[in-house]
């Protein structure tokens, strides 16, 4: 076991210069950003044959599955109905070959969650449930990658906008020595905001010039203190940093 900190240092620091800006984005956009919202979904007493056409109709290969006061409790795929062809058995219901164990996501939950419970889990959709546990969408890969893209294109033409006007902030400052304060409050337990300090932080830090490696070490760095100020339920602890 390694306990030498300065060569963990060193490894955190490699793994940190291979992140790509979507990797970094995987952290900052919410799942609510990408999920559909637009979810088809299906009834427990429905017949196995039903399902065919309806994923013929709405081309998807699975969805959830409600109960008929609209309580989910499962998720039906293109495999659970193969299963069902297999054995000529599509007069039964959708409840007896449906997955009943149920694998969820928050839409508040940062998309790096999901990516975790998709490498995990090797599901193909994931259900998006509130903090009621009630359904508010569907997650598939693809929708991750349609808002990572999006995203991507979204803050490259933003950040060009801002990093011009960086440029030009501290032109007719003269002075020996100038230095910026950058304060970020963390509250005790709340994961609504969670990575907003750190996406902040490497923001304001490309906007005023500093190496894109670095500010990518730092956001990835206070990210984690982040969480963990978040989990430690003590109220007004902030991040500064100073330029």
């Amino acid at each position: 076991m390694d306990t030498n900190p300065q060569q963990s240092i060193k490894t955190v620091d490699r793994v940190v210069e291979n992140i790509s800006p979507a990797e970094e984005l995987a952290y900052e956009l919410r799942i609510e950003e990408v999920m559909s919202q637009n979810v088809h979904c299906l009834f427990p007493d429905l017949k196995m044959q039903e399902v065919v056409e309806f994923f013929r109709q709405n081309h998807i290969s699975g969805a959830p599955v409600l109960s008929r006061d609209a309580q989910l409790v499962g998720v039906i795929s293109m495999e659970d109905l193969i299963r069902a062809l297999i054995v000529y058995d599509l007069e039964a219901p959708v409840q007896q070959y449906m997955s009943s164990q149920l694998i969820t996501v928050k839409g508040k939950d940062s998309v790096v969650e999901a990516l975790k419970k998709f490498v995990s889990m090797n599901v193909g959709r994931l259900p998006v449930v509130d903090d009621a546990g009630k359904l508010i969408g569907i997650l598939t890969k693809g929708d991750i990658t349609r808002g990572l893209l999006k995203a991507l294109q979204r803050d490259y033409q933003i950040e060009e906008i801002r990093r011009y006007r960086a440029r030009h902030l501290f032109e007719d400052i003269e002075s020996d020595r100038t230095s910026l304060i950058l304060r970020y409050n963390i509250t005790g337990h709340d994961f609504t905001r969670g990575g907003a300090a750190s996406s902040n932080i490497k923001r304001a830090l490309l906007r005023l010039g500093a190496n894109p490696q670095i500010a990518r070490r730092v956001g990835i760095a206070v990210y984690e203190a982040e969480i963990r100020l978040a989990l430690s339920n003590q109220d007004g602890r902030s991040f500064k940093i100073i330029r």
